[in-house]
């Protein structure tokens, strides 16, 4: 089994690095950024501007987790606020028109506004982001940059991140309408924004984190160095070679055959040992079938895991927000795999408390299956065809916890994806061992950074390059121990050696 370590160059950038990078640096400034014809606006909140006037910006592909009603959730529960460290720096931009009036042209007056006619001070692109006072939520770890910046008595804190708070989902982080004939050149501008709007604010940094690759040369052009990682997702489609390979999956023992026979086995008797030794009830529920209980029941779930890790854990999400969920549009993009646990009728079970600062908390989440002792909270959007897994609890009492924790995470929702026709489930961070166990193998991940100290910029570089080769390395060996593809590899190397006996039993004949 590979080893999922953090490379050993991120360990970490020295003050002495910073300070020797400095001269280094002079001749790679980057040219200044221009923004031309538009306007620059930073917003503190999300409701600065209208849900319909942001999502012209969107497309049904985009992850939920950059809508509106989610930011604004989040915004308005005390989730992501001042308090917390996630000042909200939304940036919007404004296409302002040209001399000609009506919409800023692109010189080609008479085609581009025939054929799309825009609106003066119409909102054209928008980024996400936050003036951050720490690094906790965002799941592209930069501590060590950090404190070589602070050793050097270089601050830095306050940064600008760019990205939905609390989440590693991948996706579009400069916003712009796609269809738009400027698409380019909007995207551009947003950039050069995240670094005007940086300066202005007098902060040492900007961060887009999970970036699509498309953006990167964009972002690489005005100066942001481009960070390589890997996150792990799981994709609907035949791995093992024969007819069907590359087709979707038709059902859950369709998944399993790409497995090897052990393999295979070994997680038929896990999730048995859930239902039948655990005596667990395993659903998934999507929407508006999710009741009110259950939403309470996995909030205290997922207290109760954070506080059992501590200092690790981190609470980001409040009572309120999974008490707005309930009423909010955008419950329906919500997806609960929950373990009941069956009681007799009549039995006022609860779920079990989680003790913290605030006291001990129960909720009931009764209903003709029982009561919900374990859950996971995913989120889906089915244009896209993606189900991203985010939040695991589980009350400590329950038999077999790993077992129902790779039920729940993994089978459960794997084999709900396969029902509804999904494409890709990606599993958020960390288990690495445990996923790629279970057929979900490693995808690279991108990041762009922009640091104005020049010494930590090339410090940065530097260590950018050296952290790449290694993350190439994790990757190839997570793909050569990948369990979904091993009894491809098996049965290519069986027939190579089948093919093999024939020739040498060919040739013996001769």
């Amino acid at each position: 089994m590979a080893a999922f370590a953090a490379p050993p160059s991120a360990a970490s950038i020295s003050s002495a690095q910073v300070r020797q990078s400095a001269a280094r640096a002079r001749l790679r400034r980057a040219p200044p950024p221009v923004v031309a014809r538009f306007s620059i606006e930073v917003v503190p909140s999300i409701r600065d501007v209208t849900a319909t006037e942001f999502h012209s910006v969107l497309t049904p592909a985009d992850s939920p987790f950059l809508y509106h009603d989610f930011l604004a959730a989040l915004e308005e529960t005390g989730c992501a606020t001042p308090e917390t460290g996630w000042t909200p720096r939304h940036i919007l931009l404004r296409d302002i028109g040209d001399d000609g009036g009506g919409g800023g042209g692109s010189g080609d007056e008479g085609t581009t506004r025939a054929s799309s006619p825009r609106r003066k001070n119409e909102l054209v692109g928008v980024a996400v982001a936050y003036q951050k006072a720490h690094s906790f939520g965002e799941f592209v770890f930069d501590g060590g940059w950090a404190e070589a910046s602070e050793s050097a008595g270089i601050p830095y804190y306050p940064k600008l991140q760019v990205g939905p708070p609390f989440s590693p989902v991948p996706g579009r982080r400069l916003l712009v309408p796609p269809s738009h004939p400027r698409a380019d050149e909007l995207r551009a501008a947003l950039a050069a924004a995240l670094i005007q709007v940086a300066k202005a604010l007098r902060l040492s940094s900007v961060h887009v984190t999970f970036v699509e690759p498309a953006e990167v040369a964009c972002l690489e052009g005005l100066g942001f160095l481009h960070r390589l990682g890997t996150r792990l997702e799981w994709t609907n489609a035949v791995a093992t070679p024969g007819p069907r390979a590359g087709r979707p999956y038709t059902n859950y023992d369709d998944f399993l055959g790409d497995f090897r026979s052990k393999k295979r086995s070994r997680m038929r008797r896990e999730r048995r040992a859930v239902t039948e030794g655990a005596g667990l009830d395993v659903r998934v529920l999507e929407g508006d079938a999710i009741p009110d209980a259950a939403l309470d029941a996995m909030y205290s779930l997922y207290r109760a895991t954070l506080f059992k890790k501590w200092p690790y854990g981190r609470q980001y999400l409040t009572r309120a927000f999974f008490d707005a969920l309930k009423t909010s549009p955008w419950k329906r993009h919500l997806v609960l795999a929950l373990a009941y646990r069956r009681t007799d009728a009549g039995t006022n079970a609860t779920v079990a408390a989680d003790a913290t600062p605030e006291g001990s908390v129960n909720h009931s989440a009764n209903d003709d299956s029982g009561t919900i002792v374990a859950g996971t909270l995913s989120v889906v959007n089915h244009e896209s065809g993606v189900l991203s897994g985010r939040y695991w609890g589980a009350v400590e009492a329950i038999p077999h916890t790993s077992l129902t924790h790779f039920e729940l995470c993994y089978a459960a929702p794997v084999e709900w994806a396969i029902a509804r026709g999904l494409r890709v489930m990606e599993a958020g961070a960390g288990g690495e061992e445990s996923k790629s166990e279970r057929g979900f193998e490693a995808v690279p991940s991108s990041s762009a950074h922009w640091l104005a100290h020049r010494g930590l910029r090339e410090a940065v570089r530097v260590f950018l390059h050296d952290e790449r080769r290694a993350v190439g390395e994790v990757v190839s060996v997570m793909e050569a121990t990948s369990k979904v593809r091993e009894k491809g590899r098996v049965a290519a190397a069986e027939a190579a050696a089948a093919a093999a006996r024939q020739g040498d039993t060919a040739g013996r004949l001769e």
